[in-house]
């Protein structure tokens, strides 16, 4: 039996990922810029400690080579500003894996399964029969849980009118076999069965979410020939 898409899944951006790089990038500039700074116009000595004739100074002496002085004050806690650029470079990296492991994912929901791209480009396959339970999962995404298996679907914009879709299948198996095939988010009836089976079939998609009312209106009329 040929597969009706019933609904895909939009990808998004991860926003979380996007304000942490952004974030890393304007902090690691900003303790570049601050280390110049302190390069010109900070007076470069630190006390030692209290002797007999008043504190004792110590001359760090970096006034003619910047980066003797930059890696020489990387971990001064009078600067900080080496430890600001060691958070934003684990920021950085933290984000774009964050970005990898979760963009890019594609789930495709047909009268028989789901299919699509879990993170890293993992293509999975998974009938209706074997699906235990779905669930919302981290960054807007989409868990199914299959016998033996847990698969996320990250960074769907639509996740709602996916999950009300699949919701729909699961809660009713006989449907699945004919229910109709669907463009994006939007729900099409078959030609098949009369106007009376189409429009059940219509009501049934816009109690389970899946068909918005006006999208309900415009089918309805087309059944009817108004």
């Amino acid at each position: 039996m040929d597969q009706n898409i019933i609904i895909k899944g939009t990808p998004q951006k991860n926003k979380v990922s996007a304000i942490m790089l952004t974030a890393s990038v304007i902090a690691f500039v900003c303790a570049l810029l601050f280390s110049l700074y302190a390069y010109q116009n900070l007076e470069r000595y630190f006390s030692l400690g209290w002797g007999y004739g008043g504190t004792w100074y110590y001359f760090i002496g970096y006034d003619d080579d910047f980066w003797a002085y930059f890696w020489g004050e990387f971990f001064s806690f009078r600067l900080m500003y080496g430890y600001i650029l060691i958070a934003s470079v684990i920021a950085f990296v933290v984000s774009i894996i964050m970005k990898t492991n979760t963009e890019k994912c594609e789930i495709t929901v047909t009268n028989e399964a789901i299919s699509g791209k879990l993170p890293r480009g993992k293509e999975v396959h998974i009938p209706l029969n074997q699906i235990t339970a779905i669930n919302r999962s981290s960054f807007n995404g989409v868990s199914i849980t299959s016998i033996g298996n847990v698969s996320n679907f990250h960074c769907i914009e639509n996740r709602e009118e996916v999950m009300k879709a699949i919701s729909y299948l699961l809660a009713n198996p006989t449907q699945g076999n004919t229910q109709p095939a669907q463009s994006s988010s939007m729900a099409t009836v078959s030609g098949e069965g009369n106007e009376a089976e189409q429009l059940k079939r219509l009501k049934d998609l816009l109690d389970a979410g899946v068909l918005t009312q006006e999208e309900f209106d415009a089918k309805k009329k087309q059944i009817l020939g108004l």
